[in-house]
């Protein structure tokens, strides 16, 4: 399982830094073959929010890989990275 963490775009909802981090993993599959994919976000200040995602096997559409708090994408902004760890 690869996990990601990019630096969110906007401030920490709590300091008002721009040291907020965005961070995923790529999903923990379960018994009936949905994955569970948390997205964390964490800020040096102490903020913590974290926000879950069920996506099941069958029913995978564009929306679901959006984090609900930031909007990022899951599945391109990690195809991005491991594109560019490639290099």
């Amino acid at each position: 399982m690869a996990s990601y963490s990019v630096l969110h775009e906007k401030p920490c909802p709590q300091c008002g830094k721009h040291t907020l981090y965005c961070e995923f993993d790529d999903g923990q599959p379960t018994d009936s073959g949905d994955c569970v994919f948390v997205f964390s976000h964490t800020c040096s200040c102490g903020y913590r929010k974290s926000v879950s995602h069920l996506i099941g096997y069958d029913q995978e559409t564009s929306g679901d890989w959006d984090c609900d708090f930031c909007g990022r994408n899951w599945l391109k902004t990690s195809s991005e990275i491991d594109k560019s760890e490639r290099r």
